[in-house]
């Protein structure tokens, strides 16, 4: 720790001398801050930390970046909970360059470089970080509205059929409630994606489907002179994240729509490739194995050889004064290493540009990952349930639905509350909590729910999967078909 005053690198105008080397705080509690490096940074949770970090998955002291005897400038964990990693993968040490990127936990991210002049470009950089932290608040309440739509749907759909409600015109409307609802749910998981710099729990996709998908609102606003030829095969499956997935997609058909002024042809197409052993090294791939190839290939302006070396580098931008942030491509290289996979460009100016991207296929035997509706719930015999969650609309329909499905149950907002009601006698099998009444140190907060669970289990919930929580989780909004498959597997 620096000068035992870590304020002073916490306050450092953005500017840095020619040539220092410093780290960027790309996410985090002050995107855009830089921390000039003299000798030595610690990054953590402790507050005198010469980079502090709030968020609770980082460890008091989580890494150090220090500059070695004869210039290098080196990273370190520390023996961290949750690991540091580079470009997606985990390391101990590791030999920074420009333009690494360094994530501490889950929760932020920093740019390592030397270069000068960045001002305008973390100016940008800050208001894409703030963009991505509304879009996380907006997408939390967002889930819990929808999370009170779905149980209440269910709720109705449980009724007895000799009800009112129970005419066809009424279930197939719904239905059609539960669609919307799901379709909700998936725009809200890409705003969080969005926001978020930690790869989500892989699902199992359909390549051929979300390659559709992804680039259906798209042909909506490709102008009349480019055309868009997509060319897929089918029985491609990955394992992966749809929501950032659809974002690389997404990212490249734009930049390649923007390459054609005058117009031409924009193509997306799939293939799967087999990649040996010499091979997976020269594309710079963990593994040889079977890859599903993508390729998003333009007849536009072409780059020349210098502007393809840099193409994926932070805050490099070939849109200079359009507004680009030059932050697209580095994301996208990004979230295809997070995958296990390898991107290349090849270019020639006015020819046109080629991205091809190589993802691990999926041969397990996992459910493809599309959205779906629930008819009914299974029906729960004598639970016992303890639901712990802050939102009210959240918490009343998700009793109202698990009532009607036969389940006995608390609601309860905060977690005094739920050691009120069972010192009053309620004897949960499973407690359900929201990660929102969790404290600071949440996982101790869980194995004491467990203690108190007369069936040991505890279900977490929230919009994105907690890192370092030991226990099952449920991203809301769910289905109830999802909550009793798990609940029910509690002792009795």
């Amino acid at each position: 720790m620096a000068d035992g005053n870590p304020a002073i690198h916490r306050t450092q105008a953005l500017r840095v001398p020619v040539g220092q080397p410093c780290l960027v705080e790309l996410i985090g509690d002050a995107p855009g801050r830089t921390y000039p490096l003299v000798r030595a940074l610690v990054i953590g949770r402790h507050a005198r930390a010469d980079v502090v970090v709030t968020g609770s998955d980082a460890s008091r002291e989580h890494a150090m970046v220090r500059i070695e005897d004869d210039g290098a400038v080196m990273l370190s964990d520390l023996g961290s909970r949750n690991g540091t990693q580079v470009a997606g993968r985990a390391v101990t040490t590791h030999r920074l360059v420009d333009g690494d990127q360094i994530r501490v936990g889950a929760s932020a991210l920093f740019l390592f470089t030397r270069r000068e002049e960045i001002d305008q470009r973390l100016l940008q950089s800050r208001k894409l970080a703030s963009l991505g932290q509304m879009a996380s608040g907006v997408a939390h309440d967002l889930n819990n509205l929808l999370g009170a739509v779905l149980s209440n749907a269910d709720f109705i759909n449980m009724l007895p059929s000799q009800e009112a409600i129970g005419t066809t015109e009424v279930r197939e409307a719904l239905d059609d409630i539960r669609g919307a609802a799901a379709r909700a749910v998936e725009l809200a998981g890409q705003m969080l994606d969005f926001a978020r710099v930690s790869a989500a729990d892989a699902r199992p996709i359909e390549l051929a489907r979300l390659v559709q998908d992804g680039l259906r609102l798209l042909g909506r606003t490709m102008p009349s002179s480019v055309k868009l030829t997509v060319e897929t095969k089918p029985g491609l499956r990955l394992l992966g994240n749809r929501s950032q997935l659809s974002l690389v997609l997404l990212n490249l058909a734009l930049n390649a729509r923007d390459a054609m002024p005058d117009g031409g042809r924009l193509t997306v197409s799939t293939r799967e490739s087999v990649i040996s052993g010499p091979s997976a090294q020269a594309h710079g791939l963990a593994a040889p194995g079977t890859y599903a190839e993508v390729a998003v290939a333009d007849t536009g302006i072409g780059m020349p050889p210098d502007v393809v070396e840099q193409i994926f580098e932070p805050f490099f931008t070939t849109k200079a004064g359009t507004g680009g942030t030059g932050l697209g491509l580095s994301m996208v290289h990004a979230i295809v290493r997070q995958h296990g996979g390898a991107i290349h460009v090849e270019s020639r100016p006015g020819v046109g540009t080629t991205f091809r991207i190589l993802l691990p296929c999926d041969r397990g035997l996992h459910p493809v990952d599309v959205l779906h509706t629930t008819r009914r719930a299974r029906p729960a015999v004598a639970l016992r349930l303890l639901v712990i969650d802050p939102d009210l609309r959240f918490r009343t329909g998700l009793a109202r639905a698990l009532r009607q499905a036969g389940v006995r149950l608390e609601p309860v907002a905060t977690l005094e509350e739920a050691f009120v009601q069972m010192q009053k006698g309620f004897k949960p099998q499973v407690i359900l909590v929201d990660c929102e009444a969790l404290g600071a140190e949440a996982g101790d907060d869980v194995k004491g729910l467990g203690l108190v669970a007369s069936g040991g289990l505890v279900i977490t919930m929230s919009a994105t999967v907690p890192p370092g929580l030991e226990a099952p989780h449920l991203a809301k909004p769910f289905a109830l078909d999802e909550l009793m498959a798990m609940a029910l597997d509690a002792p009795t």
